[in-house]
């Protein structure tokens, strides 16, 4: 029988693999070095199965083919250390293991390396096993777990999902009324071309997307006139998917760049402190509590009064450094202020914070102000609503709680570089936006700082 030390050696090393295979920090050498490795092996493996459509001769083919092998071989040794140590990437599921078996991009991974295995067992003609090893393309687009700025991208896409569907459901409306108005105005004169109220639906979708082919076009005067109309209309509404996607990125890639604190015109009233009194505030199970000794006094004859104060690094109101969960991660000094700086939306909150609930949030919110949530009632972010909110490019949130989660998502903010805020003071703010600051002192190589955080 395995001894506990056997056991935590264990776990220790399927830690260290998770956090390998996993996006890379920079400062993870290791795990820089994986993300490189597997996206050199995917665009090999899409670059050798297009080359192999050609008529090469024999030996290049062979090479070509042990080449892909090889690739085969890493995408099955990945995707077996991704199964094994699933139970890192759903710790709250009761079988994650499987989950991450079903999981969209774990298919996806096991149908690009799967036919390899059984290609000498089925012939060589049949279409549908050839369709199946294409599968490996798919693999292009999870190479976004892989890179943070591939990761920006689908996290944009997914920030704006609710407002791309919308501007799509326009669309296809327009199209379906389009293709209704033209069958009433072209079927008399051209009853082959618009036979029914569907025939006109090819027209719409080649006049709103700008194509224009020209194998169906209007002939009547009524028929013309509502195509110039259509036509701008389409021309509008068809562009708004892309204003939105536009607007995400440029939201997006301002949070990495400075942003200078601009002029609020506020006097003292219009600032809400949101910061908990250093002593009174308990302090987390385990950590000093903060203490104040008066080293001389004015009062008893001094010529100057001064404390010393012992407290922990995480004591009061203050933010998490990624060097706090993660082995090399920056400490509190290294966090890039434009993040502890900028507009942010306050929320309430009845229970732990899920998924939907940060959807419902961040859609309410404006422009920079939905990249820093912070959330009052003292609930717990739950893992699920971390990973999205990693996802959607958030960079700052807090809570009023001493602890804004598990292990886990901390781990998951921290590596993402977003700034976790603890032991905030929300009672006396409303529900809306606001302009934040909740700076980390300047003092190195710590893992926490107290911070004096308010609202304008």
């Amino acid at each position: 029988m395995r001894n506990d030390t056997g056991q935590k050696k264990d776990q220790g090393l399927r830690r260290r693999i998770f956090e390998v295979i996993q996006i890379a920090g920079s400062s993870d050498r290791v795990s820089v070095f994986f993300d490189y490795f597997i996206i050199t092996a995917i665009v090999v493996s899409i670059v050798v199965t297009a080359v192999q459509t050609f008529n090469l001769p024999g030996t290049l083919d062979t090479a070509l083919s042990v080449i892909d092998a090889v690739c085969m071989i890493i995408f099955t040794i990945e995707y077996i250390l991704r199964v094994i140590t699933a139970d890192y990437l759903y710790p709250e599921n009761r079988f994650p293991h499987l989950k991450y078996i079903f999981s969209v991009s774990a298919i996806v991974d096991l149908m690009s390396f799967l036919p390899f295995y059984f290609s000498g067992l089925i012939p060589p003609g049949i279409v549908v096993f050839r369709l199946i090893r294409v599968v490996r393309i798919l693999r292009l687009f999870y190479i976004n777990r892989y890179s943070d700025p591939m990761a920006l991208i689908t996290g944009v896409l997914k920030k704006k999902a609710s407002q791309l569907l919308s501007s799509l459901f326009l669309v296809f409306m327009l199209m379906y009324a389009s293709s209704i108005l033209m069958y009433y105005a072209e079927h008399e004169a051209q009853p082959d071309v618009f036979r029914n109220a569907f025939s006109g639906l090819w027209w719409a979708v080649s006049t709103l997307s700008t194509t224009g082919y020209g194998d169906i076009v209007p002939i009547t005067p009524l028929g013309k006139a509502l195509a110039i109309i259509i036509t701008m209309l389409g021309m509008c509404i068809v562009a708004i998917p892309t204003g939105i996607i536009t607007a995400g990125f440029i939201e997006a890639v301002g949070n990495t760049s400075a942003e200078p604190v601009p002029s609020t015109g506020l006097s003292g009233s219009g600032i809400i402190d949101i910061s908990k009194e250093l002593f009174s505030c308990p302090a987390y199970p385990g950590d000093p509590v903060p203490s104040r000794e008066v080293l001389s006094s004015v009062a008893e004859g001094d010529e100057y009064t001064l404390s010393k104060i012992t407290m922990g690094s995480h004591s009061g109101t203050h933010v998490d450094a990624p060097s706090h969960c993660i082995e090399n991660g920056k400490s509190a000094d290294r966090i890039s202020l434009t993040r502890c700086v900028g507009k942010c939306i306050v929320c309430s909150a009845i229970a732990d914070i899920s998924p939907e609930f940060v959807s419902r949030t961040e859609i309410m919110a404006s422009g920079e102000a939905s990249n820093r949530i912070l959330f009052k009632g003292g609930y717990k972010i739950t893992r699920e609503a971390a990973e999205y909110m990693r996802d959607i490019g958030i960079v700052l949130t807090g809570t009023e709680s001493d602890s804004i989660g598990d292990g886990e998502v901390h781990r998951i903010f921290l590596s993402a570089g977003i700034v976790i805020l603890e032991n905030l003071d929300l009672s006396n703010v409303n529900e809306g936006e606001y302009f934040l600051s909740a700076a980390p002192i300047k003092a190195k190589d710590i893992d926490g700082s107290p911070v004096r955080a308010y609202l304008i």
